[in-house]
């Protein structure tokens, strides 16, 4: 459309010229009365439609992209900065104690007994938050762990002592060449009580007397002994000595003497 009113505007510009100029020969040919002043009117009159309807019609091109522009700045003046803040912290934790084992040989086989309690330690840990607009992002650990306390290791003792078998009894005869031994002999005892006091269980009721226990005198389990154990089979235990050449075993406690199997 702008084009077309582009030519007929210059049409119209050269038939208006023309009359200007020579307003007596487009008069004689078109038959109409035409004078300079009503051309030159007529000339302005066309000119000012002409503008009027270019500016109209003319494409608005320029100002849609300003306004793009401006709207673009606009959006990018609104956009703002993140708020990036550091904190330090600190976090406290435990440090789990261990446990290890030895053989007791003074603990009974099989028996287990926690010598050493085991306790826990702690240390501390430090960290550098970093918050974005107030929420936190990222921590990073800083340096190494600082030890508060360190853990006590738990000792548990596995007893690894096993009791000797009881020896077997000697008898009365082998009982002599075990002087200074602390053992057990079996033997059939009789009992005899001396004037002062002392108390015998002998192998033999007349000398040589063979083994002998001996109950040295104010010991009170002594007459209940001697009248439980006369003339039975019994074992007894204790250092074996010698007596004018003859063993014997000094008894101080009742438990010392039992019945033979």
């Amino acid at each position: 459309m702008y084009i077309a009113f582009s030519l007929l505007f210059i049409v119209t510009l050269i038939v208006l010229i023309s009359v200007v100029v020579a307003p007596k020969s487009l008069a004689k040919h078109s038959k109409i009365e035409i004078n300079r002043r009503n051309s030159v009117l007529g000339l302005i009159m066309v000119a000012l439609v002409f503008y009027v309807l270019a500016s109209v019609t003319a494409p608005q091109q320029s100002t849609k992209n300003q306004t793009i522009h401006l709207t673009t700045a606009k959006s990018s003046t609104t956009e703002s900065t993140p708020t990036i803040t550091y904190k330090t912290a600190y976090l406290s934790q435990l440090i789990p104690f261990t446990s290890s084992t030895i053989q007791d040989p003074n603990l009974a086989k099989g028996v287990t007994q926690v010598t050493t309690t085991g306790v826990n330690g702690s240390e501390t840990i430090t960290y550098k938050d970093t918050y974005t607009n107030g929420k936190l992002t990222s921590q990073t650990q800083v340096g190494m762990p600082v030890i508060n306390t360190q853990p006590i290791n738990q000792v548990t003792s596995i007893g690894t002592y096993v009791a000797p078998a009881a020896p077997s009894c000697y008898t009365a005869s082998q009982a002599a060449n075990e002087i200074g031994q602390t053992g057990c002999v079996q033997f059939v005892g009789y009992a005899y009580t001396s004037s002062k006091g002392e108390m015998y269980l002998d192998q033999y009721l007349s000398a040589p007397y063979g083994f002998s226990v001996w109950i040295p005198a104010g010991y009170s389990f002594g007459p209940s002994v001697l009248s439980k154990y006369s003339g039975q089979n019994i074992n007894v235990s204790g250092t074996i000595t010698s007596y004018e050449g003859e063993p014997e075993i000094e008894v101080t406690s009742a438990s010392q003497i039992t019945l033979a199997q």
